[in-house]
């Protein structure tokens, strides 16, 4: 939620940058504002220009450089090591960074970006096909159905081999 007069939006761009986000942007145009006023003043070209109106000092030359009294220890470079693993080749982006390299998502079945057709919700549209006449290549009812199973030993169908009763009274003799 958006609040212009703390300044705050739930992405956290708005407090963090000091420049609204592109949600806060939307509210102040929705509501007529200037997008300018909720700038904030360090980015602003009167701030800016202040900071170059004192003077600034120059670094003199080596030569005129003051050494440190005897007992303090010299600051040294830190020493730069290589580290492990393979190097980054740009910066790590923040959250509300657009990608440059990526590509937005368009559903191939509906066009809508966003998703892609795996977990995409609109029926899949068929055209010129009455739904509730029977498909043309279809086999016939009957060839449908499957036939039923035949006894090996007697051929009826009310049994299979296993419960035939021509078996089991040969099996009792």
């Amino acid at each position: 939620m958006v609040d212009l007069h703390h300044r705050t939006y739930d992405c956290h761009e708005f407090e963090l940058d000091l420049i609204p986000c592109s949600h806060a942007a939307a509210v102040i145009r929705f509501f007529g504002g200037n997008i300018y006023e909720f700038v904030d003043r360090c980015y602003k070209t009167k701030t800016i220009a202040s900071m170059y109106d004192s003077v600034i000092m120059g670094l003199p030359s080596p030569e005129d450089w003051i050494d440190p009294p005897d007992g303090c220890p010299l600051v040294h470079a830190p020493v730069i090591t290589k580290q492990v693993g393979r190097p980054r080749m740009s910066r790590a982006r923040r959250g509300a960074e657009a990608s440059s390299n990526q590509r937005r998502q368009i559903c191939t079945r509906c066009h809508v970006p966003g998703h892609n057709r795996c977990v995409c919700t609109t029926p899949v549209p068929i055209v010129g096909v009455d739904l509730n006449a029977p498909p043309e290549s279809a086999p016939p009812e009957s060839a449908r159905r499957r036939a039923p199973k035949k006894c090996d030993i007697c051929g009826e169908t009310t049994h299979t081999r296993p419960r035939c009763p021509s078996r089991q009274a040969k099996d009792l003799d």
